[in-house]
């Protein structure tokens, strides 16, 4: 369901890799780290996890949000929807309770 990429531990602190995945497999999801993907140039340009900005691919199945033979939202999207905006709150939180 979800592909979460750190390029193997170098974007962000493994920890807070490990609350996303906990988070979003507490969940109910299926959720993978470096595989298939590892993360995106673009995450590794703008993270430095020694100064606190961890950056952190997040690739979400469409399945689970899209009807892709319609090309519209399916059953799933208000749910997980609402599992994204509770994700956000973790992380926000993370984010608040960091050493600078």
């Amino acid at each position: 369901d979800f592909a979460l990429g750190d390029q193997d531990g170098k974007t962000c602190a493994a920890e807070f890799t490990e609350l996303v995945r906990e988070t979003m497999a507490a969940m109910g999801y299926d959720v993978r780290v470096n595989d298939p993907y590892k993360g995106a140039e673009l995450v590794r340009v703008y993270s430095n996890p020694e100064q606190g900005r961890h950056s952190l691919q997040i690739e979400i199945s469409r399945a689970l949000y899209m009807d892709e033979a319609r090309f519209e939202k399916s059953n799933g999207f208000e749910t997980l929807q609402r599992n994204l905006i509770k994700l956000m709150e973790v992380v926000g939180d993370f984010a608040t309770d960091a050493p600078r």
